[in-house]
């Protein structure tokens, strides 16, 4: 007769060839802060000699937690949350949680089963970056009891938790540089309005420069295109034939800006010398474009940072339905080489 099965080891095991705690074991093996790096690290030296892998499911059971948030974007496409994504993931990892990402495509339905799924798998906790196409999802987290934040898009009408950027003041320093430059007949590239708080915010900054500077808002030149495949071009060239007096263009983001500029130079106008461009979000932080980009920074890195940190909070907390934070982050313009002075 063969032998038995091969026990596999044991926390129980493990503490008691380090001499630790099972407690200090399994804090150490799920990286915890708490635990010194030296002891983590002798810890799981000895746990990977004596070949041990953790049981994620006994251990959520026992602990009630998964130690796994899930992070719900709109669209992994755009490098803005796929910076974010890197920094939330990083900071998650340091405090011992794993992530799983889920992308929505900026669609409702997508975004509800998003939300089922990651209920389902009963994450700890869930960073929200909502498609905005209606309330329903938001409302559906609110009921879950599972603590959540919205990340980077708001909805004004909850009282939720959220990190977003401060759009507003954002569109009021983009669309007031332009200004300061001479420039008059300003093109606003901007989101679909209706579904998206940050498209509101940033039009909400654009009126309020040419308020400040006594100049009318011409409702022409307010235009939404799409921020997932885009019609850029198509709307930008369309302007342009109509109001040959525009000289600039505050698009929605630095994607947008970056669509405009190669439609532009495909059609032989120059940037800055014919058309001046200041985008969002300020993607170059992270990096490196031919051409430096006039734009908004949106502070991608403290967003995200500031997010995960009210999770973690919200998750730590005695009652996941109080709400922790509700920050904006300060923009600040960020001047590159696609704006010219036209005074």
């Amino acid at each position: 007769m063969g032998n038995g099965p091969v026990q596999r080891p044991t926390l129980k095991d493990i503490a008691q060839k380090t001499g630790y705690s099972i407690n200090t074991v399994s804090r150490a093996l799920r990286n915890m802060p708490d635990i010194a790096v030296e002891t983590r690290e002798r810890i799981r030296e000895v746990a990977r000699e004596m070949g041990y892998h953790n049981n994620a499911l006994a251990s959520s059971l026992r602990l009630g937690r998964t130690n796994t948030i899930a992070v719900i974007i709109p669209d992994i496409s755009n490098l803005f949350y796929a910076f974010a994504l890197v920094e939330i993931e990083r900071g998650a990892r340091e405090q011992g949680y794993s992530t799983i990402l889920l992308n929505t495509s900026e669609s409702g339905a997508f975004e509800q089963n998003a939300i089922k799924t990651a209920l389902q798998k009963n994450v700890d906790g869930i960073i929200f970056g909502p498609a905005q196409q209606s309330l329903d999802n938001t409302r559906m987290l609110m009921g879950s009891g599972t603590p959540f934040v919205q990340f980077a898009r708001h909805f004004e009408s909850v009282n939720a938790d959220f990190c977003v950027g401060d759009d507003k003041l954002g569109g009021y320093q983009a669309t007031a540089h332009l200004i300061e430059k001479g420039h008059r007949n300003i093109l606003l590239l901007n989101g679909l309005a209706a579904h998206n708080s940050s498209a509101r915010d940033r039009q909400a900054g654009y009126r309020a420069a040419h308020e400040a500077a006594g100049l009318p808002v011409q409702p022409d030149l307010v235009r939404e295109v799409s921020i997932l495949a885009g019609d850029v071009g198509q709307q930008l060239m369309g302007m342009l034939r109509q109001r040959p007096d525009i000289t600039a263009v505050f698009a929605y983001s630095d994607l947008v800006a970056l669509s405009a500029m190669a439609h532009l130079q495909q059609n032989g106008v120059r940037v800055p010398q014919d058309i001046s461009i200041v985008g969002f979000d300020y993607i170059q932080s992270c990096i490196n474009l031919p051409v430096p980009l006039t734009t908004v920074d949106i502070k991608i890195r403290e967003m995200a940072a500031a997010a995960l940190k009210c999770l973690l909070e919200k998750i730590a907390g005695p009652d996941s339905s109080k709400v922790v934070c509700q920050k904006f982050t300060r923009t600040e313009l960020v001047p590159g080489a696609t704006v010219q002075d036209i005074n």
